[in-house]
């Protein structure tokens, strides 16, 4: 980040440490669980014994972590199943391959002036087919296949799928990391911002701004990168890291928790989680020099 960035990210870390934005798990309690005693945010946080954390460094920049906090990104990645009928005919029209447009739950219309560009950007793309989430009904337009609800795992695992259209929802990011294939991000809200940041900063894809981009933008970075050997390389090569690892994220994930079953936690849990804040932070010791 620039200095300017890391200011900014710092404020509003401050900001989260002073007013959290998680919801109060002592509410959380009494809702869900209210035979348990109470407990608060903080208290569950410097007793918790592991921590399951959905990132993997492969889509994220690395990071200090405790010994008790596991990286097991991507729990929801699995091999791709068959599809129906319909998409296979879809998909066999082709010319040289399919991209699969999809925003997840964020998005299940949007205003007829975007739905437009997005079909003209398409229609203007003679060599893929696109397979778009959207709408109540199952609508064939040409070169695409509008449907209320997709397979996507499995539309990402197929041979002919080229590109991925996506708001970059971490899930998405995961399941096309584990397929090998390209990203146009369209990020929207919460964390999708910073994952389209890094997926582009890896060179997995390139990312884009879904209030503003018009007919031509979108089918250019369609050629570049459906059809860009250095986004197909950089993808495949994550993807081939991925599946190398000894453990898939679940097999590692359930190691881990039979280990603290089996062995408790006092052998990795950090010291730090007993420390007041202004010496975790170590301001005693700035204030001192």
């Amino acid at each position: 980040m620039t200095f300017a960035q890391r200011v900014l990210n710092s404020l509003f870390y401050i900001i989260q440490l002073i007013k959290p934005t998680m919801p109060s798990f002592e509410n959380l309690v009494s809702k869900y669980a209210p035979e348990k005693p109470l407990i608060s945010n903080s208290e569950l946080k410097n007793s918790f014994i592991l921590q399951i954390s959905d990132g993997d460094f492969l889509i994220d920049y690395p990071l200090l972590t405790s010994p008790n906090v596991i990286m097991c990104g991507g729990l929801g990645t699995k091999p791709a199943q068959p599809l129906t009928s319909l998409i296979e005919t879809f998909i066999k029209k082709s010319i040289e391959g399919i991209a699969i447009v999809s925003f997840g739950s964020i998005i299940k219309s949007c205003s007829k002036q975007m739905l437009n560009t997005f079909l003209l950007a398409f229609q203007k793309t003679k060599r893929l087919n696109f397979i778009f989430q959207y709408g109540d009904d199952e609508i064939e337009k040409g070169n695409t296949l509008l449907l209320p609800w997709l397979p996507q795992n499995d539309l990402l695992g197929h041979v002919k799928t080229k590109l991925f259209i996506t708001h970059c929802g971490k899930s998405s990011i995961f399941e096309a990391l584990y397929h090998g294939i390209p990203m146009i991000g369209f990020p929207i809200i919460h964390d999708q911002g910073a994952n389209a940041a890094i997926m582009e900063d890896k060179g997995y894809g390139i990312s884009m701004d879904i209030l503003n981009f018009s007919v031509d933008e979108l089918v250019t970075s369609i050629e570049k990168v459906a059809f860009n050997k250095t986004f197909i390389s950089n993808i495949k090569l994550a993807s081939e890291i991925f599946h190398s690892r000894p453990q898939t994220p679940s097999q590692r994930a359930a190691y881990w928790i039979d280990l603290v079953i089996r062995y408790g936690k006092q052998h990795f849990r950090p010291a730090s989680l007993d420390m007041p804040w202004y010496s975790y932070y170590m301001i005693d010791i700035y204030l001192f020099i």
